[in-house]
């Protein structure tokens, strides 16, 4: 199976001796024994879990790096941010100097991209298998190696899939309050500058923000927005106008539809 291994929905016990270690595995549901061996949730592509969050639940968190997780009836690699003190996050997007625009069809389709790549230094965008498949009640955005200090950090409430949210046709408004994590993170020509009035972070905002001229005037009047991200009034060499921070950011300014916005270095994570 092409990128995926099948799994067991049963145990097995194989060995005789491995008797004696079935009170200890009735206690433990985070292992299986295949042919006499303990198989820790995870660690192996015959006992997958659901989610990072999952593997934290069970007590078998091993640290940052791969785990597998399960995909139907098959499992995949995933990348785990299992950080002490906020752990069991599951990665399902890395850009690393690049970026998607708002209309590629990697947003809401299940076409997969550099799946394979957990190098968070290697330029490019990776859309993870995790992306269709974990479900999650946060969402978060981080840098590339500072996760757990460094992020904006969402409350979406119950969503099956990432794949989902962002198929969602309304989109979703978080917050009309500048944030720092976005601002900081974005071009020096794109940070916030002069009118604060059109401030929003969200998801899809093209869907609720629109392309319409904003009634600021003046400086303060095309629109912008991102898949996930914020909208500011940008610097913009002094003339201000609005563009949107983070993944797929885009602007309308000079043009009468959304133009590609800025490359960014960033990871996308659920739990």
């Amino acid at each position: 199976m092409h990128g995926q291994r099948a799994y067991l929905t049963n145990v097995f016990v194989l060995s005789a001796s491995m008797l004696l270690a079935a009170e200890h595995l009735s206690a433990n549901p985070m292992l299986l024994l295949l042919q006499g061996q303990q198989l820790i949730l995870g660690q192996s592509a015959e006992n997958p879990a659901i989610s990072c969050n999952a593997i934290v639940t069970a007590g078998a968190a091993r640290g940052n790096g791969q785990y597998w997780l399960k995909a139907g009836s098959a499992s995949y690699l995933a990348y785990c941010d299992m950080t002490v003190g906020n752990p069991g996050w599951t990665l399902v997007m890395r850009s690393v100097s690049s970026n998607l625009a708002y209309a590629n069809a990697l947003w809401t389709d299940t076409t997969l991209s550099n799946e394979t790549v957990f190098d968070f230094t290697t330029a490019g965008v990776s859309k993870y298998q995790a992306y269709l498949y974990v479900p999650f009640t946060s969402l978060r955005s981080s840098d590339t190696t500072n996760w757990s200090t460094s992020n904006y950090t969402a409350s979406v409430g119950s969503q099956t899939s990432v794949q989902s949210l962002f198929s969602n046709a309304s989109g979703i408004q978080l917050s009309t309050t500048l944030s720092s994590y976005w601002n900081s993170r974005a071009p020096a020509n794109n940070q916030q500058w002069g009118c604060t009035t059109y401030v929003n972070i969200g998801i899809n905002q093209l869907a609720y923000l629109g392309t319409a001229m904003l009634p600021g005037g003046g400086f303060c009047d095309w629109n912008g927005g991102a898949r996930f991200g914020q909208r500011v009034n940008a610097y913009n060499s002094a003339t201000g106008n609005h563009v949107g921070q983070g993944w797929g950011n885009y602007s309308t300014a000079g043009a009468a539809t959304t133009s590609v916005g800025n490359a960014i270095s960033q990871l996308m994570w659920v739990k």
